[in-house]
């Protein structure tokens, strides 16, 4: 039996990006489109291997344990609402990918009539993951090692002033 970690990490690179909705549009018509218009045509482009879209929950800072100094509060501007996730098995497949008008062109136009703003991030070769629970155990105790997965997302507590060029 072939696991799913197995078959994702056949993949070489990975393509994930944070999206916020637009505010002016009801979030379950953003993602109603993204679901059926735009997750449909971002499936269909050439030298993408797989795709998958999930939906991110607000931030529930009432799940984590109280730690000095700590806080694990984010304000819903910063809070995404949805997450992308493509894998490409080489890199040739990536540039067909990019060479493509529909990614190229067609999806980033598509993308602005349900999307505010988004960050993506492209894997460096091998390095994007499926990790495996390998200790099976949904309640880890005190008692018992295990080793909890997790994921954290850090946001800078002031902007830093943007770099303008000049042209000459």
């Amino acid at each position: 039996m072939v696991r799913t970690a197995d078959l994702e990490n056949a993949a070489e690179l990975a393509l994930t990006a944070f999206c916020w909705w637009r505010a002016d549009i009801p979030q379950d018509v953003c993602e109603a489109y993204w679901r059926d218009v735009h997750g449909i045509m971002f499936a269909r482009a050439p030298g993408l291997w797989q795709y998958r879209q999930l939906r991110l929950a607000a931030n529930r800072p009432d799940l984590w344990p109280a730690v000095q100094g700590v806080s694990f509060d984010a304000p819903e501007v910063a809070q995404p609402q949805g997450m992308p996730h493509g894998l490409f098995l080489s890199e040739a497949d990536l540039v067909a990918f990019g060479r493509n008008p529909l990614p190229r062109e067609t999806i980033p136009d598509d993308a602005h009539n349900f999307i505010g703003r988004i960050g993506a991030q492209l894997s460096a070769p091998g390095s994007g993951r499926t990790f495996v629970d390998l200790v099976d155990d949904p309640s880890c105790r005190a008692l018992r090692r295990c080793r909890p997965s997790y994921s954290a997302s850090f946001r800078e507590r002031e902007p830093r002033r943007r770099r303008r060029s000049i042209a000459t």
